[in-house]
């Protein structure tokens, strides 16, 4: 059955090579638009750290198809003077 509604959760250390995934689809997606964004690989051994720290998320509609990933964490943005606090830094949607 199809669910409307997806559901984010902690990604487990098994996901780390389909988050890997998800990162190269999106940066071939940006990159065919002109977009430099994420044009180098996935750095699989921070996507394991991030898991391992609980700031990797994975959404998914149901529990089988994988809609994207989110790591939220306290380090993006700091030099712009902004206190210390969960913050987006790496997001990216399947395709």
């Amino acid at each position: 059955m199809h669910n409307r509604h997806p559901t984010l959760r902690p990604a487990r250390i098994d996901e780390a090579g389909i988050i890997s995934t998800m990162w190269h689809e999106a940066a071939v997606w940006l990159g065919s638009r002109g977009i430099d964004q994420w044009q180098y690989p996935a750095n699989v051994d921070r996507i394991s750290r991030d898991i391992a720290r609980g700031t990797a998320h994975v959404a998914l509609d149901g529990s089988v198809t994988y809609l994207g990933t989110i790591a939220l964490d306290g380090f993006a943005n700091l030099s712009s003077g902004c206190r210390p606090m969960p913050l987006t830094t790496r997001c990216m949607c399947a395709g």
